[in-house]
C-alpha cells in the first residue's frame, strides 16, 4: 500500500509504481489524478493503458524510459 492505494507493481529500490488501466473499468478516469497521489509521498508513477498493449514495442520503450529515469 502507497498513501491508502494498493498499485499494480513496486520496485521499491527507486520508489516506481506502474500502474495498469484497463480500457473499460477506467474509462473516462484522468490517470494524472493517481500519479499525483503517489507522488506526495515521494513515489514516482506511470500509467499504461489496455490499448498500449496493441503495440509492444512501443509499450516496452515506454516502460524502460520510465525505469531509466
Amino acid at each position: 500500500m502507497v498513501n491508502g492505494r494498493n498499485p499494480d507493481f513496486a520496485y521499491i529500490k527507486q520508489k516506481k509504481l506502474i500502474e495498469f488501466f484497463g480500457d473499460y473499468w477506467h474509462k473516462g478516469q484522468n490517470p494524472q489524478k493517481r500519479i499525483n497521489i503517489f507522488k506526495r509521498v515521494g513515489w514516482s508513477c506511470v500509467v499504461i493503458w489496455g490499448k498500449e498493449f496493441k503495440n509492444i514495442k512501443k509499450l516496452k520503450n515506454k516502460i524502460i524510459k520510465f525505469m531509466e529515469k
